[in-house]
């Protein structure tokens, strides 16, 4: 029964994946022009990361232990109530938690930039597949018809 029920879950999905819009069945981008989009993701999630790392991480830690020097621990009844009292306080901890949020609306920016590109080759084409079906939390993301178009579109070009 699960053999059937996987084979007819595929062929839906087949029949949904069989029309590209134009917009989407595009040349393949130059080589030159993936590597640049790459560095540009690949910066931009270096960014986000130091940037966590060496200011907001600090902030929690520091914020954590107030909160522990006044008794007050995690899973305990008034940890959520005098977190949000001490983070309401915080302006450091708000602006950095927004620059954050900065970087990584640029990180998502440019990863999305490079699924919409078409890829240049095989090499290109792995590093797309694998980020649209990474493992997450025990099944793959769930992602929009939009947002895979153009890979389908890259492995109908370059796996025949």
């Amino acid at each position: 029964m699960t053999d059937r029920r996987q084979f007819i879950t595929g062929s839906a999905a087949l029949v949904a994946a069989s029309t590209i819009p134009a917009s989407v069945a595009a040349a393949p981008a130059d080589r030159t022009e993936w590597d640049a989009a790459m560095r540009k993701m690949q910066e931009a999630d270096a960014a986000c990361d130091a940037y966590y790392r060496n200011v907001v991480q600090p902030l929690e830690d520091a914020l954590e232990a107030r909160l522990r020097s006044n008794g007050v621990t995690k899973g305990t009844a008034q940890y959520d109530e005098k977190r949000r009292e001490v983070v309401a306080k915080a302006h450091d901890y708000h602006a950095a938690h927004d620059e954050l949020e900065r970087l990584c609306d640029v990180f998502c920016d440019a990863q999305s930039a490079l699924l919409d590109m078409p890829a240049p080759d095989a090499e290109a084409l792995r590093w797309k597949l694998d980020k649209v079906l990474e493992p997450c939390h025990g099944g793959t993301q769930s992602w929009s018809w939009s947002y895979v178009a153009q890979t389908v579109e890259d492995y109908r070009r370059l796996l025949g």
